[in-house]
Formats: C-alpha cells, structure tokens, sequence
C-alpha cells in the first residue's frame, strides 16, 4: 500500500493517461482487481470497469447507465 501511495501523490496533478499506466502496473491494484487471474483467453474485466469508473468522461458515461 506504500508503494500505491507514492505512485499516487507522484502522479495526483500530472496527466491522467500517466497516471492511470502508473496505477495499473501497481500490485496492490493488481491483487485488488484479482488480475493475477486475467489472461488473453478469458480477461478480468474488472479493470476496464475501474478505469471506467475513475476516469472524468468514464463518470459521466456510468451516470447516465445508472
């Protein structure tokens, strides 16, 4: 959980596209999402809807799903 700090408060007010390569190679995020398991024949999708979800037009998308 250190290292996610750091790699969030390096990253808090830079790009977003860096920041969200920077997180997602992040194994704390990896064992959260349960990616360990993800493989090209049967990907977890619950990354793509993290990312969905945390990205700024990715909220605006869910709220008008919901």
């Amino acid at each position: 959980m250190w290292r996610q700090n750091a790699t969030l408060r390096e990253h808090a007010l830079g790009h977003f596209p860096t920041l969200l390569k920077a997180i997602s190679r992040d194994p704390a995020m990896m064992a959260y999402l349960d990616l360990q398991q993800s493989n090209k024949d049967h990907p977890n999708e619950n990354w793509s809807r993290e990312v969905m979800n945390s990205s700024p037009s990715g909220s605006a998308i869910t709220a008008r799903l919901t």
